[in-house]
């Protein structure tokens, strides 16, 4: 006998994991973010990481083509290193190209983004502006509250 599948929203059904893409260019900061994420529930995962906003945009644009799976949402260090393209121009250039994906800034002088309109973060492609020294279980409150429904 075949069994009938569980009906939406039953608790049979095991919920999609957060799948987040990180930016980030200092490769110390980037495995304390990854492993400390992983020590959370099982339904936030970073599943692929970047060094450049560069090589995030361009493997992005590829999954589009393919029409492969897009990640929920993006994490990206505002300050990419010297000559490199910033989160914020990330966000702006995915938003350009017609990406809807959530995009948490992170940032150093998250007071440089305090006077500027909810609405206006949105336009720029930015969901949330975080302090990068955020606490962990205080950035995973802030990736619940950012997550898709």
């Amino acid at each position: 006998f075949l069994s009938e599948a569980p009906a939406p929203g039953s608790p049979e059904i095991e919920k999609k994991p957060l799948r987040i893409f990180y930016i980030e260019d200092e490769k110390d900061f980037k495995e304390i973010i990854e492993n400390e994420l992983r020590k959370f529930p099982a339904d936030i995962k970073i599943v692929t990481s970047f060094f450049s906003a560069e090589d995030a945009k361009e493997y992005l644009i590829k999954k589009r083509e393919e029409k492969g799976e897009l990640p929920d949402m993006i994490i990206s260090d505002n300050d990419l290193g010297l000559g490199k393209a910033t989160g914020m121009q990330f966000a702006k250039d995915l938003k350009k190209q017609g990406f809807a994906i959530p995009f948490v800034l992170f940032t150093s002088n998250p007071s440089n983004f305090e006077a500027v309109p909810k609405e206006d973060l949105g336009k720029m492609g930015l969901t949330r502006v975080v302090d990068k020294m955020i606490e962990i279980g205080d950035l995973v409150e802030v990736l619940k509250q950012v997550k898709p429904r």
